[in-house]
């Protein structure tokens, strides 16, 4: 049993970004990559959030030795949300695995999405030129086992497929992790409590929640923006 004060997850953001990729002056502060997040707890291997152009980063702070072994959880199919997957260095090594999971995509499955996008004359490098090992998992509605962790995957709203999760990182507790960006799309509705069956206790400073710097609204075309590869651990007891 993990106590007050013990952190349970940490989360880095290592992409914040929505639509493209555009560092400037005027996002210095938060940075221009798209949508990357890590989570990475005690016992677990890392889980990644999205892979857009901030997994480069992340694969500079993670083994490039081969031994790499990680999930990936992919919300949808739109280039902000996986296009940084040939630039992670860490699957581009022998004897290295990625499992990906995420949502068919208009009745293709998710291996052949990715190998339609990543493919001469768009890109030079396909998914199966890496020397890893990329394991594509098609998933829309189910709760399954990713590691040592417990991921509840459900349908959420936006455009096209789209998945939202919630990582379960230890028997007892739950911390609720959906899509960090489709869950702040729209107001509350239905797909809600069908992802999350136990409200959890608010977390305190230090959660990903008080991160939010701007929420999208109804009607408004602005993105939650986060503080870019800051870990950020959740250490309140989840109730």
């Amino acid at each position: 049993m993990a106590h007050r004060g013990e952190a349970l997850l940490n989360v880095s953001f290592f992409g914040v970004r929505g639509s493209t990729p555009c560092p400037c002056d005027e996002n210095r502060r938060y940075g221009g990559n798209t949508s990357c997040v890590l989570l990475d707890a005690p016992g677990h291997d890392p889980i990644v959030l999205d892979l857009g152009t901030g997994l480069r980063q992340l694969g500079q702070v993670l083994p490039t030795d081969g031994s790499f072994r990680g999930s990936a959880l992919v919300t949808h199919m739109h280039w902000d949300h996986v296009q940084g997957l040939p630039f992670f260095t860490p699957v581009d090594r022998p004897g290295a695995r990625l499992d990906v999971i995420g949502p068919r995509q208009d009745g293709v499955d998710l291996a052949a999405a990715f190998e339609e996008f990543m493919r001469p004359p768009y890109f030079p490098v396909r998914a199966s030129d890496l020397r890893g090992e990329i394991v594509f998992h098609d998933l829309a509605e189910a709760d399954v086992a990713v590691g040592n962790a417990k991921v509840r995957v459900r349908p959420v709203p936006h455009v096209g497929e789209t998945n939202g999760y919630r990582i379960d990182t230890r028997s007892e507790k739950t911390v609720p992790m959906p899509s960090w960006l489709c869950t702040v799309i729209s107001p509350p509705s239905s797909f809600a409590s069908r992802l999350l069956t136990a409200r959890p206790r608010p977390i305190p400073a230090r959660s990903v929640s008080e991160s939010f710097v701007g929420a999208r609204q109804k009607g408004s075309n602005t993105r939650p923006t986060f503080s870019p590869a800051i870990p950020m651990p959740v250490s309140e007891t989840l109730k």
